[in-house]
């Protein structure tokens, strides 16, 4: 990771007209782009008689064009920064001052020059400045504001010795786990190195099990070397990256970072795609052709995907508060071709015609489309969610009744709450066909459809025939098969109990979708019979399918409950699938219309 940094760092570098000579451009941060914070307010010293006197506060617009003025850099959660700035936040004006300036002048109140000077000032003139601070909050809102210093209304880096200063203490604190004489990790130059580099926090010299050299943290340079200048190019790159969001995306919902990397070191390979990204970033590229493997305004995979596998992917999933950053998955090392791979086998899921004008919302005809978020709809937990993308984008096994787990859990709540379940439906078994296409379904029992005689030829039998050979991996045994064709069947009963009776008594024969085996099987003649009550046992010929379905699947099942009460419910939710030309998949015509003139009765 470190070495991507400092490569993604160059460009950022090369893009600005910077060169890792100029420290103070890489390492100072902007306070203009902290959100809702647009004002600074300035303590304001005066030089009087040789000494610093607190003069004023001076409130200003943040210029978050020339921001390098300001001399800020965050140095930790609590407790002073770098230099005396900070941003009001919780403790409120006084509780800032209190923490953040004044506790950075009691650190530095022995320094010589200009910064013990200031350091003595702010402590000799504290309970007037706390008092004037006071005084002005009853007045003004003073939250969300940039709090920091001027000398005689000039900023901290207009002085030399400021700049010097800051420097000397940011790279003191990584002097303390460093060595003189080792070599740098990322460029192989000898010379003086440190090993405190943690752009996020993936390790940590903290934990022993981190040290290369044991329990002893001073070694701790010998874990990741780095050289003072690539170090700076590394604190570029997370900048570009994290603070600039210039790779910084969604997906499903969850943050991450992409970061490409070369394989064979060319750089111009790496420049052009990120110049790339940056280019979709700022809008400046027609991105309205491209397909979403994620969220809807992430269209950066399908870009990185047309890549030659000269670049590769490290995905960097995180979760960020004011008082965390913690990493969700750190998915390293994902070609082009893989994310092609997936966009391939989206987009022939896509063009199978049932997820086409699949269902209607509001009046408006929607398509199924695969996403990772609805993959995520079913498995809502961030660790088992990640761990399947990291398994789809590695090309790794996945449980396939662990996913159905998921699958019916959700499935199963939607239905016995009433509500509209097809959408769901259709979304979990385009995800499983797209899984399967990908062969990373390594634990499915497939039985095997046994291909004796058909003993059934009937109109409807060649359309059911032909819609399970168009779908042979999902229906690839007579069970399955038999279960989804009483889903059909359930569901034409229940069509006609919601017209004649206003109610569906029937649908708690149905358990909730907690059915085995035996429920499945003991509804086919209960269904008939209601169907035979009510006269209106239109669907003869299904029936006849059914039933040669059952005496094919035979006694010994190999059929999860998740499985059965999944395929049942699909059955229901395509009851009205039709065939290319328009009919009914599992009607006969003259069925169709005996239902359509007893409907309109």
């Amino acid at each position: 990771m470190i070495e991507t940094l400092r490569d993604i760092g160059r460009f950022s570098l090369h893009e600005k007209g910077l060169s890792p000579n100029e420290p103070l451009a890489i390492l100072l941060e902007n306070p203009g782009i902290k959100e809702n914070y647009e004002y600074s307010l300035f303590i304001n010293f005066k030089t009087i008689n040789g000494d610093f006197k607190f003069n004023s506060l001076d409130r200003e617009p943040i210029d978050k064009h020339n921001y390098h003025k300001y001399l800020y850099k965050r140095k930790g959660a609590a407790g002073a920064n770098y230099t005396p700035g900070a941003f009001v936040a919780s403790k409120g004006i006084e509780g800032t001052f209190a923490t953040r300036i004044l506790g950075w002048a009691k650190s530095n109140k022995n320094q010589t020059g200009i910064v013990g000077k200031l350091s003595n000032a702010i402590e000799k003139n504290f309970d007037q400045i706390i008092a004037e601070l006071t005084e002005r909050a009853k007045s003004e809102d003073l939250s969300n504001l940039f709090l920091t210093i001027k000398i005689d209304d000039k900023f901290l880096a207009e002085f030399d010795e400021f700049k010097e200063y800051f420097l000397k203490t940011y790279l003191a604190k990584k002097a303390g786990i460093s060595s003189e004489n080792g070599y740098c990790s990322v460029c192989g130059k000898q010379g003086f190195v440190m090993g405190d580099e943690k752009p996020w926090t993936f390790y940590s010299l903290d934990k022993p099990g981190f040290i290369a050299s044991g329990f002893d943290k001073k070694y701790g340079w010998r874990n990741f070397p780095i050289c003072t200048k690539c170090s700076l190019l590394v604190t570029e790159g997370k900048h570009y990256v994290e603070d600039e969001g210039n790779l910084s995306f969604r997906f499903a919902g969850i943050q991450y970072f992409l970061l490409p990397k070369t394989i064979l070191g060319k750089q111009e390979a790496l420049f052009e795609i990120l110049w790339l990204m940056q280019q979709i970033r700022k809008r400046k590229i027609n991105i309205s052709d491209f397909q979403q493997l994620s969220d809807d305004e992430d269209i950066i995979l399908q870009i990185s995907s047309e890549q030659k596998d000269i670049i590769n992917y490290n995905f960097l999933f995180y979760k960020s508060t004011k008082a965390k950053f913690s990493i969700l998955l750190y998915l390293q090392d994902v070609l082009p071709s893989t994310i092609k791979r997936l966009f391939k086998a989206k987009q022939r899921v896509e063009k199978i015609s049932l997820f086409n004008n699949a269902y209607t919302d509001k009046g408006e005809s929607k398509n199924i489309i695969f996403t990772f978020a609805n993959l995520k709809r079913f498995v809502k937990d961030l660790k088992p969610f990640l761990n399947l993308v990291e398994k789809m984008f590695k090309d790794r096994p996945i449980s396939y009744y662990f996913l159905m787990e998921h699958i019916i859990k959700l499935l199963r709540n939607s239905f016995v709450n009433g509500f509209y379940t097809k959408p769901d439906t259709l979304r979990a078994w385009q995800i499983l066909i797209l899984i399967n296409a990908l062969n990373l379904f390594k634990d499915k029992i497939s039985g095997g459809f046994p291909m004796g005689n058909d003993l059934i030829i009937n109109e409807v039998k060649k359309k059911v025939d032909s819609f399970f050979s168009q779908f042979s991996e999902s229906f690839d045994t007579a069970e399955k098969r038999a279960i989804f064709l009483i889903g059909v069947l359930t569901d034409y009963l229940l069509k006609i109990q919601r017209i004649d009776r206003n109610s569906n008594p029937f649908m708690k024969q149905l358990k909730g979708l907690k059915m085995g085996a035996k429920d499945v099987i003991d509804l086919f003649p209960k269904i008939q019979n209601k169907l035979e009550e009510y006269g209106k046992n239109y669907y003869r010929q299904l029936e006849e399918i059914i039933a040669e379905y059952f005496v094919k699947a035979g006694n010994n099942w190999k059929i999860s409950e998740s499985e059965i009460n999944f395929y049942f419910l699909l059955g229901m939710d395509l009851s009205n699938a039709k065939t290319e030309s328009g009919e009914s998949t599992f009607k006969t015509k003259s069925e169709e219309t005996i239902e359509k003139e007893s409907i309109e009765q």
